[in-house]
C-alpha cells in the first residue's frame, strides 16, 4: 500500500524537519492516538472533517487542500477492493469448477458400484 508522502511531508515541516516524533507531536495537537495519524499516513483511514479543520490551522492550509490530499486514499482504498474482488471472483469459479469435476467423478463412481 502506498503512502500519504504529502501528508507525511506536512507532518515532518510541522515538527521542523525532523521524522522523529513528528506523529506523537501531532497526534497530541488534535488529541488522537498515534495509530490513527499513522493511518491516515498509510491511507487505512480517513482523517474526520473536525480533525481537517484543525489540521488546516496546525498546517496553516486550506481545508479543501488537505482534502485535496486524503481524497486520493478512497480511489486507492476502491482499488484495492476491486483488485480483491476480482481475485476473489476467480477463485470462486475455479472452486465451482473443481465441485462440477467431482460431482461428475461421484455420479460416475455411482453407475459403476450400482452396477
Amino acid at each position: 500500500m502506498n503512502k500519504n508522502v504529502e501528508f507525511e511531508k506536512l507532518i515532518r515541516d510541522f515538527n521542523s524537519g525532523f521524522k522523529a516524533g513528528s506523529q506523537t507531536k501531532l497526534a497530541s495537537e488534535l488529541k488522537v492516538s498515534v495509530q490513527a495519524i499513522s493511518s491516515w499516513i498509510n491511507r487505512k483511514t480517513l482523517p474526520s472533517s473536525e480533525n481537517i479543520s484543525k489540521m488546516s490551522k496546525i498546517f496553516k492550509k486550506k481545508e479543501e487542500e488537505l482534502q485535496k490530499i486524503f481524497s486520493s486514499t478512497v480511489s486507492d482504498t476502491e482499488q484495492k477492493l476491486i483488485e480483491e474482488n476480482k481475485f476473489l471472483k476467480e477463485r470462486i469459479k475455479f472452486l465451482e469448477e473443481q465441485v462440477m469435476f467431482y460431482k461428475e467423478k461421484c455420479a460416475k463412481l455411482e453407475k459403476i458400484f450400482r452396477n
